[in-house]
């Protein structure tokens, strides 16, 4: 895919004594890695010869649903919208992982359903992000979910709970939400764990597999 200069980790812990691992990605390269836009990751995607057609068109979609929120905020056209924090590298492989590990769990054949929860809504501001304090939910991260039909709540805590790179994921590829679905038959479940401490809730995101009874 062209991109380099990175580490990945999988480091055991937990959260509320729930076991969790955490995956980590840590630029090691000689150099920064480069500010990237849309065209230029759009690129990458297409010339990667280690995705599967199925885990490639996820990720564009989830990228070119960012590129829209973002070139909505920013007033700026699609094609010319520069990343920031979601052109860093840990963004871009987070991004991946996900379409690749889906469509893996789909078996390629990219028919699966993906039913996602509402979304917890932090509030007050963030600060250290590249454009200065934004307000939370981020801008990039309501851009995303305009429209999507993914219900959000009010989650009574000031931080930052849905990331502009999880929003676009959810939108992008969602094909329904609810609390938890009706009639549905668990198989198998898993736990991966944010860096986060929060003192009200364990920093976690559950991904379970079943089937429709």
């Amino acid at each position: 895919s062209g991109l380099s200069g990175y580490t990945l980790s999988v480091l055991g812990t937990e959260r509320s004594a729930i076991a969790a691992p955490r995956f980590v990605v840590t630029e090691d390269g000689p150099a920064p890695q480069p500010l990237r836009d849309f065209k230029q990751i759009r690129a990458m995607l297409h010339a990667s010869t280690g995705l599967s057609p199925g885990a490639r068109d996820m990720a564009l979609k989830a990228f070119t649903l960012l590129a829209e929120g973002e070139s909505s905020v920013h007033g700026v056209p699609v094609e010319e919208v520069h990343f920031h924090e979601v052109g860093a590298v840990d963004s871009i492989v987070d991004i991946v992982a996900v379409a690749a590990g889906l469509d893996y769990l789909s078996g390629g054949a990219g028919e699966m359903e993906i039913v996602v929860s509402p979304l917890p809504m932090g509030r007050g501001v963030l600060r250290g992000a590249a454009h200065g304090p934004l307000p939370s939910p981020p801008p990039a991260t309501v851009s995303c979910l305009c429209g999507a039909g993914v219900p959000t709540f009010d989650a009574g805590v000031d931080g930052e709970f849905v990331t502009p790179t999880g929003a676009c994921l959810v939108a992008a590829l969602k094909t329904g939400v609810s609390r938890w679905p009706d009639m549905f038959c668990p198989t198998r479940c898993a736990y991966g764990a944010g860096t986060k401490r929060w003192r009200d809730r364990p920093n976690l995101v559950r991904l379970v597999l079943g089937q429709r009874a």
